[in-house]
């Protein structure tokens, strides 16, 4: 799945580069995107992944700086143990603030440093039955980065996020669009 997302979202700058002219931005805007997130617990040696997916909402203050906050779903990471499955689901609220640096008249890089708050869920199961669940909440640093295309009003990005845990950490690839107020 990340190749497709990753060769989606280059085919579809490719078809528009250049084709759109740069312009001051700044406002509200919204967003959602869909990919892949991988859960990793370093103690456990659990490494599993899910489809994932977020909204978000913002403010861009001009064309290089914006506040945003997001709600994430990382899906149901699970791994096999033996007879067993462990299922881990992350899903959480962040804020962070995104850096912009134009590239072209329509490309955009982008990175973002931020904090997250989040739940863990973590099920144990044989067969049909639970054998072992908790669950835990906790805050930490979020940061990432990417590349946008900007239409218009609109904006796609490709991007790499993560939330470095302790023990552990939380990654995701993924394809975002957006619409500016």
């Amino acid at each position: 799945m990340d190749k497709r997302i990753g060769i989606t979202a280059a085919a579809l700058l490719a078809l528009f580069a250049g084709s759109v002219a740069a312009e001051e931005v700044s406002g509200f805007y919204v967003g959602a995107g869909i990919g892949k997130s991988e859960v990793e617990v370093d103690d456990a040696g659990f490494d599993g992944d899910d489809t994932s997916f977020k909204i978000f909402a913002g403010y861009a203050f001009n064309t290089n700086l914006a506040l945003e906050g997001a709600y994430f779903d990382g899906g149901t990471a699970d791994e096999s143990f033996g007879p067993g499955v462990v299922e881990a689901e992350i899903s959480g609220f962040n804020a962070s603030v995104v850096g912009s640096i134009p590239l072209a008249d329509a490309f955009t890089l982008f990175g973002r440093i931020g904090f997250a708050s989040y739940d863990v869920d973590v099920t144990g199961r044989i067969g049909n039955n639970t054998v072992a669940s908790i669950s835990d909440s906790d805050e930490d640093l979020s940061y990432g980065f990417g590349g946008a295309f900007n239409i218009s009003k609109f904006q796609l990005r490709a991007e790499y996020e993560s939330i470095d845990a302790s023990g552990g950490s939380f990654n995701t690839i993924s394809v975002n669009g957006l619409y500016r107020f």
